[in-house]
């Protein structure tokens, strides 16, 4: 099995304007560090990234997908397609911008998902199975693409976090349609593009860090400043 490992660089898709398709790897991906992904270019708003491979690691999968260009956010159809079920991946996924499609079972794992931020609010989330993660958090800044019966232990929306319950996509649609919309672009790797289905939220969650503060490599004598950022009252 070919193998590549993620410690401290970042990949690239940049298609020129005639290519509007899926850059697919394969094999194995380690995640040992922070991994982003970029989508550049000025149409590679619907080029993806098929990750077939075999996700391992620990640390955080970061997806930058091109959201500005030439076509609208909500228009966008590729995405970082995660297909592979086997996979064991324990970090973060963290979807700074674009659209992250968990297209197999269990192929995002039970990891918390970070939708979007405070200041950047074209992300979205969409999976072809019933997400089961009674141990993970969803952050939602962004966009939920429901139609499953997906399980969480916590969800923040906007930095707020939702009671304990059970909560239908009818809600959610009426409560919150800026973050759970009734339709959207088909997605290159799914069949469906109306909402249903609905979320459970296991916990009343206390203040979560959605991103610890990142170590630092410094000469004597600099000064280090660290961040952080939490959710939750």
């Amino acid at each position: 099995r070919s193998k590549l490992i993620m410690n401290g660089g970042q990949i690239d898709i940049a298609p020129d304007n005639t290519y509007l398709g899926y850059i697919t790897i394969g094999g194995e991906v380690d995640v040992n560090t922070n991994a982003p992904i970029y989508n550049d270019g000025v149409n590679g708003d619907n080029t993806g990234a098929y990750l077939s491979a075999w996700l391992t690691g620990s640390s955080t999968i970061e997806y930058h997908g091109d959201s500005a260009g030439s076509i609208a956010f909500t228009n966008l159809i590729g995405n970082l397609n995660i297909a592979n079920a086997t996979n064991t991946f324990t970090g973060q996924w963290n979807i700074v911008s674009g659209i992250l499609l968990g297209n197999a079972p269990g192929s995002l794992g039970t990891n918390t998902i970070v939708i979007g931020s405070a200041t950047q609010t074209n992300a979205a989330l969409e999976t072809t199975y019933n997400l089961n993660s009674p141990n993970a958090n969803l952050v939602l800044y962004g966009k939920m693409f429901l139609h499953q019966n997906d399980t969480f232990k916590s969800v923040f929306i906007n930095g707020v976090p939702l009671a304990a319950g059970t909560y239908s996509f009818a809600t959610l649609n009426s409560s919150y349609p800026a973050y759970f919309p009734s339709s959207w672009a088909l997605q290159n790797g799914s069949s469906i593009n109306t909402g249903s289905g609905q979320i459970t939220v296991l916990v009343s969650p206390a203040p979560v860090v959605v991103t610890p503060p990142q170590p630092l490599a410094l000469y004597p004598g600099q000064k280090a400043t660290f961040s952080v950022t939490v959710v939750g009252n």
